[in-house]
């Protein structure tokens, strides 16, 4: 892949790939949009050439995004349909070489045909000249880096920062952003992030692993910058990256026009997955039941379920209640603890056993006693779940989309595969296996855990 005549990015076949070119000024701009909105306007403004005048319509298909957001879901139509109804309230404030904000929107008219998945719209006037009248100052990137970034966050991010590269001649650049400055434009105020803890946590630290992985730029080293005591700016250091999308070089392999009918036949093929995710939740809530049972609290049990394979827990428990019958154990949750983290039954086989005695009246009564602990350890969760679901379900939409990547960024690539099919059905919020990071990330926002 590399850059051919006029700047046209070619790929390796020779064909050429949809790019953007903006003013700097554009990129500078302010406007609160969502992930999908920004999407919509990326495509709309890589159908824009340079001598195209004002009022020009332009249209292109929603597969187009599809192709390369990579998200492969039935409902993502649905979603852009609806960022395309919400994007044209959109206020836009496009600063101007003068360095003052004029209020405008994206688009001058738009049309959705949603028989067809077509978008027929019109850029207002100042945009466009942004698009066509680009002079000196102005930044081209292809679409795949854009679209392919699942945040509106790292989106802004990578524009503000692509936008300078051009400073390094080919080579290392760097950007250092005032945080106020920085702030504006990632609309801070709009996730509830805007300390600087939750800003590094949340927002730079998973953006700049996203903008390595999905984009040709590459931040190696990110410097937060104090002034007395307070953290006023960040400072960004890039190089070219040759990491390009797969999607990109393959586009040829991936359909120009889809239909609804094709995401139906593509959800088919997902119905055994989802049939294994139930069955894996009910071994999760069977194995957390047991790890309360010998006394694990809630919180430890999640974090095992997630850093720990249900066969190494399964089996250390097993191990742990061998070691317990032959009096080797005295504090039995301590043990289990143990075992499950350093993994003591590694290389054990378990030993085959007897035939049980009789169990006494005593012991019996002391093992009702813990299943109804362990039944009642479980309803508390699942109380307190119910109540992280009600204060998540109050956020706007925005917050809630913030908030679910947040806790996907936590998730192993297996548990991803769950959540993203979940996430469509908009259950992932609600789903148990979850459950921990969901409240760990609420917490942030105020959400109370009771201990």
């Amino acid at each position: 892949m590399g850059l051919g005549l006029e700047g046209v990015y070619m790929s390796g076949d020779g064909s050429m790939l949809p790019v953007v070119r903006k003013s700097n000024l554009l990129i500078e701009s302010i406007c609160k949009a969502t992930t999908n909105e920004k999407r919509v306007v990326i495509m709309g403004a890589s159908k824009v050439r340079k001598d195209d005048p004002v009022g020009q319509t332009y249209s292109f298909h929603l597969s187009e995004i599809k192709k390369y957001s990579g998200v492969q879901n039935k409902r993502f139509y649905k979603d852009l349909a609806e960022a395309i109804v919400s994007i044209k309230r959109r206020d836009l404030w496009l600063k101007q070489e003068s360095g003052r904000f004029e209020l405008t929107n994206w688009f001058s008219w738009i049309d959705y045909d949603e028989k067809t998945l077509t978008l027929k719209f019109r850029f207002d006037q100042s945009v466009h000249e942004f698009l066509t009248v680009l002079g000196e100052n102005f930044t081209t990137y292809l679409v795949s880096n854009a679209i392919s970034l699942n945040k509106a966050q790292y989106i802004t991010l990578f524009e503000l920062l692509k936008s300078y590269q051009y400073k390094g001649n080919g080579k290392k650049f760097y950007r250092e952003i005032e945080i106020d400055y920085l702030s504006e434009r990632l609309n801070l105020s709009e996730t509830g992030y805007e300390r600087f803890q939750d800003l590094r946590r949340f927002i730079i630290e998973p953006a700049v692993k996203a903008i390595n992985q999905c984009t040709d730029i590459f931040i190696y080293k990110v410097d937060y910058i104090k002034t007395g005591r307070k953290y006023t700016s960040i400072s960004f250091y890039c190089e070219p990256s040759d990491q390009i999308r797969i999607a990109v070089d393959m586009q040829e392999a991936v359909p120009e026009v889809e239909s609804e009918q094709d995401d139906e036949q593509i959800d088919e093929k997902q119905i055994d997955l989802v049939e294994f995710i139930d069955e894996k939740e009910k071994e999760l809530d069977a194995i957390k039941a047991e790890l309360l049972k010998h006394g694990i609290i809630t919180s430890v049990a999640e974090k095992f379920l997630h850093d720990f394979s249900t066969d190494q827990i399964q089996k250390n428990i097993e191990y742990t209640l061998e070691q317990k019958a032959k009096g080797k154990v005295s504090d039995l949750a301590r043990y289990l603890h143990d075992a499950i983290t350093n993994n003591y039954a590694k290389s054990w086989k378990p030993q085959k056993t007897e035939p049980q005695k009789k169990p006494s009246d005593v012991s019996k009564k002391a093992a009702q006693e813990k299943d109804r602990e362990a039944e009642r350890l479980l309803n508390k969760e699942q109380q307190e779940l119910e109540r992280a679901i009600a204060f998540f379900e109050k956020f706007d939409e925005v917050t809630q989309v913030s908030i679910l990547d947040e806790v996907e960024q936590k998730l192993t690539k297996m548990e991803k595969v769950r959540f993203s099919i979940a996430r469509k059905a908009n259950m992932a919020h609600k789903e148990r296996t979850y459950a921990f990071h969901f409240k760990q990330v609420l917490t942030e926002k105020g959400f109370e855990v009771i201990q």
